[in-house]
């Protein structure tokens, strides 16, 4: 009999039984038993106050305690999240078991780029086991460096042929100097950037242009200063089809017969004014006819193509050339448009 049980046995001459065994249990017995499975450390990371645009690695120790687990997938709450899984220092790939007695982390990679004030973001852990599904979140309060003016560009509709142009600033706490304009889309131009030299702001132009995909857009321009920071200017914007082409660049023929006519439609028309197409032809297709239906007067139209296939062709490729006259509120705009032909010959 140790000690303790030797006194709580003299006390139990002393004290009553429920007292005695609430002793017994404070003096002798053990705490509840840890929880089986994964189980972390800390669940919510605060990194405090960040740069926006830096960059930060945030980690979550864990172990794993008396059950086998499993961790499937880390799923980030946010673009800016990007998430792995690290056991006894090195990069472990999802799917595999962890057994009991396993330390390990789920290291976070945290880029604050185009973010500003608070910010509070989760990463999910999913698999099989105790402890899962679990949630990881990472806090932060996100101060400017560098700071866009105008800070997005939303403007709604766009009308016309085009281009659109429109003027920003870049401004930074100190000098500085930017290094790249980094995720426009194909055709669209930054001037300006890189700048020269350094400088507190930094002026650029972004030109749309013309011909651009008619309907919604959406896309960021990610600007990157030589002190390692970047920030994100986001566009959205929809192009109106004032004057618009069924296909607007590209009509493919797809898979075609060698030796026989293949029959191809284009369509165009106007949403506002009256349209007149006034020279349509077919280059690069040799024999090829096309013929203009005008379908609502002065509004859409209908070209028929018969494109021949000949028998030791491999690709039929050409362009639909276009010349329009769109008269507006008493103004006439001539348009040129240009439709790429594209098909393989069986």
């Amino acid at each position: 009999m140790t000690w303790q049980h030797r006194s709580l046995a003299l006390a139990g001459w002393l004290l009553p039984a429920s007292a005695a065994a609430a002793l017994l249990a404070c003096c002798g017995g053990s705490g509840p038993p840890e929880a089986p499975g994964l189980r972390f450390e800390r669940a919510v990371v605060d990194v405090g106050e960040m740069i926006s645009g830096s960059t930060r690695t945030v980690r979550f120790p864990f172990v794993v305690a008396q059950e086998t687990v499993r961790i499937e997938e880390l799923a980030p709450g946010c673009g800016c999240l990007e998430p792995r899984l690290e056991v006894g220092g090195g990069f472990r790939g999802l799917g595999g078991e962890l057994a009991p007695g396993t330390r390990g982390e789920i290291v976070v990679e945290y880029d604050s780029t185009g973010f500003q004030g608070r910010k509070d973001t989760l990463v999910v852990v999913r698999g099989a086991g105790p402890g899962l599904p679990a949630s990881l979140e990472v806090r932060s309060l996100l101060e400017p460096w560098l700071e866009i003016d105008p800070p997005r560009w939303t403007p709604g509709p766009l009308e016309g042929e085009g281009p659109w142009t429109v003027d920003f600033r870049v401004r930074g706490r100190e000098p500085h100097r930017q290094l790249a304009a980094l995720g426009a889309p194909a055709g669209v131009q930054v001037e300006g950037l890189p700048s020269a030299g350094e400088a507190l702001e930094h002026p650029f132009r972004v030109t749309i242009p013309a011909g651009s995909d008619p309907g919604d857009q959406a896309w960021f321009l990610k600007l990157r200063a030589d002190n390692g920071l970047s920030t994100i200017l986001p566009f959205q914007y929809r192009i109106e089809e004032v004057v618009w082409t069924r296909p607007a660049r590209i009509l493919r023929l797809g898979l075609v017969p060698a030796g026989q006519e293949i029959h191809a439609t284009v369509d165009l028309g106007t949403s506002r004014g009256e349209l007149a197409v006034t020279e349509y032809r077919l280059e690069g297709l040799p024999g090829a006819r096309v013929d203009c239906l005008n379908l609502t007067p002065s509004k859409t139209y209908r070209l028929r193509l018969v494109l021949p296939a000949g028998p030791s062709e491999k690709v039929l490729s050409g362009n639909l050339l276009l010349r329009l006259s769109h008269r507006v509120d008493g103004e006439e705009h001539i348009l040129d448009r240009q439709i790429r032909l594209a098909g393989v010959v069986e």
